[in-house]
């Protein structure tokens, strides 16, 4: 190990911290969320896949298992959005723009 990083938080947000001669012979990894949570902080967050219905085809509707709802979200109303037919709207056609997966298909091997 070349680097050592030390972290010291201070509950009450006062005080001070004099570090004197340290002798470090065995530490324990931390995880950073855990460590984040121990402090009071984020502890009715959630970190979990939010079950898209389709991803990779820009599906971001929530499938009905996901653990977003647990959380108490509301579905986004993708039937609402955008235009639709309605007798007080112009009558012209709607010409759907060309997405962006649509535009780079096949001109970058990341993008299929």
């Amino acid at each position: 190990m070349k680097t050592l990083v030390a972290r010291v938080d201070m509950l009450d947000g006062e005080g001070a911290v004099w570090v004197d001669d340290v002798d470090l012979r065995m530490a324990e990894v931390a995880d950073e969320w855990e460590s984040w949570q121990a402090l009071g902080l984020d502890t009715h967050s959630l970190v979990a896949d939010p079950l898209f219905v389709d991803p990779d085809e820009d599906n971001h509707r929530l499938r009905p298992d996901s653990p977003a709802f647990k959380l108490g979200f509301k579905p986004i109303p993708f039937d609402k959005i955008g235009p639709y037919a309605d007798p007080l709207r112009v009558s012209w056609r709607i010409v759907e723009a060309k997405s962006f997966r649509e535009l780079v298909a096949g001109k970058n091997p990341a993008h299929p």
